[in-house]
């Protein structure tokens, strides 16, 4: 039994340290409360061990699923105070009607943490019960209160033994919902840095790299800038130039799919790379134009190079901007390439 108690001590603690560095990383409100509220647990189970006093113990499950919790949930939510503030109040007032009536609460306790884990379960279904190891988490939690329940009712050592390998599969369970929880804060932070915000593109940086160690011989680069954007900002406003350009971002990643690169450029220029676009380059850039032409008040000017000659190979971005220009220069809304075999009329036409 006490195997099972120092395993949930230990989570408990690892659940500290790895909010500790959440918070250190990030420092935002929300993993202040969630450092605070994973403290109280952890420092409320360990003396309930050490104690051996279960009630101390279980009631430590609530600050750790507020502190957890508290991850999912937005600031601004009234979720955010039931789960974290409600649990924490009836955890506090339990304990001090313990110490001051001088009565065991055991009864009261696995009963407040029973209809905690329905009412949790019931009123966040939509917001946390998307999380298998939540509702693993609640479950558990539940038939635990029932086992101390049955405890207090029939003192067999079976029933408390089954009651506490319950609440420790609840903190195993919290542990995976909480690590589940920093994983995925890890992957948005560094696919953060390589996207942008507005278009959900990836951006410059990310782009110049995947060209610069994918470009080969069959590879290709689509330029292009949404002609009179700018005269669009002004007299639509700004929310209708975004909206657009979200659309038409839209429209690059459906006509792309798994075939290439798309990224925001800068402004209102989104580009493609293709490793092995050389064949299709034409065809999926007048597919794009269309599109956005059907389906948006907003027009593309597209240019394009291919890999071509090692001239090409390392200017590719410059010579389908220059491609790009060329099309926004004779006339807008069409496509122009820049190949191997149209560098001179290219260059004639723009000079």
């Amino acid at each position: 039994m006490s195997y099972l108690w120092a395993l949930g001590a230990a989570i408990c603690t690892l659940l500290l340290f790895m909010t500790l560095h959440l918070y250190i990383k990030w420092k935002s409100p929300t993993h202040l409360c969630s450092l605070i509220s994973v403290l109280l647990s952890t420092i409320i189970y360990v003396y309930g061990m050490v104690s051996m006093n279960s009630t101390m113990t279980v009631l430590s499950i609530p600050f750790l699923f507020g502190g957890v919790c508290s991850l999912y949930i937005q600031e601004r939510d009234r979720i955010f105070w039931s789960i974290f503030v409600t649990p924490s109040l009836v955890g506090f007032a339990i304990i001090v009607m313990e110490y001051v009536t001088g009565f065991s609460t055991n009864f009261l306790a696995y009963l407040s943490l029973m209809l905690f884990s329905i009412l949790i379960s019931i009123h966040y279904k939509k917001v946390l019960n998307q999380y298998l190891f939540f509702t693993f988490a609640v479950t558990f939690l539940g038939i635990s209160c029932i086992l101390g329940l049955l405890v207090i009712v029939y003192p067999f050592q079976l029933f408390f033994l089954l009651h506490t390998a319950f609440l420790i599969c609840t903190i195993v369970c919290m542990f995976f919902f909480y690590f589940d929880r920093i994983i995925a804060k890890m992957i948005l932070a560094q696919y953060g840095s390589l996207l942008d915000p507005l278009t959900g593109l990836y951006n410059r940086r990310f782009f110049v790299n995947e060209v610069t160690s994918k470009n080969n011989g069959t590879s290709a680069v689509i330029f292009s800038d949404i002609d009179d954007f700018k005269k669009l900002n002004e007299t639509q406003g700004h929310e209708k130039g975004d909206e657009i350009l979200i659309t038409v971002a839209k429209i690059f990643k459906e006509v792309i799919g798994q075939q290439g690169c798309v990224a925001r450029y800068g402004g209102e220029e989104i580009v493609v790379f293709l490793p092995n676009g050389e064949a299709i380059v034409s065809q999926l850039a007048e597919q794009i134009r269309q599109r956005v032409s059907d389906e948006t008040v907003a027009t593309l000017s597209i240019g394009y190079s291919t890999y071509g000659t090692s001239e090409i190979k390392n200017n590719i971005i410059d010579y389908s901007d220059q491609a790009m220009y060329m099309a926004k220069t004779t006339g807008k809304n069409k496509v122009v390439g820049y190949g191997s075999d149209r560098i001179e009329t290219l260059m004639e036409g723009s000079s």
